[in-house]
């Protein structure tokens, strides 16, 4: 971390040193071409890392990339923590498969059209999915940490993970690594707590009603 002119900026080298040491996960910067992970807008990235595959990695997939954007924003986004596909087979049963395979879910991460199409044809998934929302950002607001749940659609499948956000301003007040300790104990307390209720949705499976 340096300043310039008042200004925060921030090296990508030592965040991932920091998330390394709280975790035990390597990084490697990224290639371009090999970044980012919609829906992340590639012109907002600056610097970017990717786990590498390790024992201490499938220890805490709740860290997944590390990426810095224009503005010196720190960007740590866990593993994919569920998909829409699953939980719809576990609510409502194999045969709505065919439904679903009809449906294009790229943009839901908008909450626009193809959200209110997708509630509209699977309510119980998308108001689970609002709950899940709900939880993420309550556990952020514990750990005074910007937590979002973040969705990435494609033909009939849209996944979700977590990512923590952490500002410049917020690493100019408490330190940097102050800040990403604070946002990967968040991360971890929230991608463990939606991996528990998809575990519950899961064991529910052909005991729950479609609709």
């Amino acid at each position: 971390m340096s300043k310039e002119d008042g200004t925060v900026t921030i090296d990508g080298r030592v965040v991932v040193k920091a998330v390394t040491g709280l975790t035990g996960v390597e990084f490697q910067p990224a290639k371009e071409g090999q970044y980012p992970i919609p829906p992340t807008p590639k012109e907002r990235v600056r610097e970017f890392f990717w786990a590498t595959p390790s024992a201490a990695q499938r220890k805490a997939p709740f860290v997944h990339v590390v990426w810095i954007d224009v503005d010196n924003v720190i960007h740590i986004e866990s593993d994919q923590v569920g998909d829409t596909t699953d939980m719809i087979e576990w609510i409502y049963g194999s045969e709505s498969m065919r439904e679903l395979r009809r449906m294009n879910l790229e943009g839901i991460e908008k909450k626009g059209e193809v959200w209110a199409e997708f509630k509209k044809e699977f309510p119980p998934v998308a108001n689970r999915l609002l709950k899940y929302e709900t939880d993420v950002s309550e556990i952020g607001e514990k750990h005074k940490v910007t937590l979002n749940m973040i969705y990435f659609g494609l033909k009939s499948i849209a996944s979700f993970r977590i990512e923590g956000v952490i500002e410049p301003a917020q690493v100019a007040s408490i330190s940097l690594v102050r800040a990403v300790h604070l946002a990967v104990e968040a991360i971890e307390d929230a991608f463990y707590k939606l991996r528990q209720h998809q575990k519950r949705l899961a064991d529910a499976w052909g005991y729950l009603p479609g609709r």
